[in-house]
């Protein structure tokens, strides 16, 4: 896989190395998080100490059947008011418990997507004979969760609501690695945030996901 790096503004400019980093393993089926903080209180050597990297499964809820260090299954769950992006979920626990309330009361209770960072593999969709593509364009099918039902909402606006909920729960984890550690925790404009794609992708899909990663608020330093 090839990476989307979007480093501080001031790193950039001073061409400082990363002292906070957030990675987010976007997987097509499963995906995970991983980050590191540096100690800025000078260490033996007068050198800032680095805190080994953690991983954890892209999950707004427990896996009690994942390891920490394991994927979760790439899902997001969106409100029925789907302009709420407040209630915004990702991961399966929390799909299969929405799930089955939906199920027993009978109501829609919500929507989910499933697959859908596939849609930006613009060389199968060309392949599959798709012309004129224009990733900016392309829609996701979104499933009703008691499944009689479904919607489109733009492919943008789902990988961008997927990674702002994966981006928040990665900042939480970082600042708790931090407090465990008697550390101050990072500002998320210090935090350098790297995503995860395919090598196979096209630059206009590199591009697009690097938007979405803007218009998540991983970077707002650089807005």
């Amino acid at each position: 896989a090839d990476l989307v790096v979007l480093r501080p503004w001031t790193d950039r400019q001073t061409d400082q190395p990363p002292a906070h980093i957030i990675a987010i393993d976007f997987g097509t089926t499963r995906s995970a998080l991983a980050w590191t903080i540096v100690d800025e209180a000078a260490g033996p050597q007068g050198r800032p100490v680095s805190v080994g990297v953690e991983c954890k499964y892209a999950s707004s809820d427990p896996e009690p059947k994942l390891f920490a260090s394991d994927k979760a299954d790439t899902v997001l769950v969106i409100d029925e008011d789907v302009t709420d992006t407040s209630k915004d979920a990702i991961g399966p626990a929390v799909f299969l418990d929405r799930l089955e309330q939906a199920q027993e009361q009978l109501t829609k209770g919500g929507w989910y997507a499933t697959n859908f960072k596939m849609l930006l593999d613009v060389k199968s969709l060309a392949a599959a004979g798709m012309r004129d593509i224009n990733v900016e364009n392309l829609q996701c099918t979104l499933r009703s969760l008691d499944g009689t039902a479904t919607r489109t909402m733009l492919l943008l606006e789902v990988i961008t609501r997927y990674l702002r909920v994966a981006g928040n729960l990665g900042y939480l984890e970082i600042c708790k690695a931090a407090e465990r550690r008697r550390m101050r925790a990072p500002e998320r404009s210090d935090v350098t945030w790297v995503i995860t794609v395919p090598a196979i992708w096209t630059d206009q899909s590199r591009m697009f996901m690097r938007k979405d990663a803007f218009d998540a608020g991983l970077n707002q330093a650089q807005r």
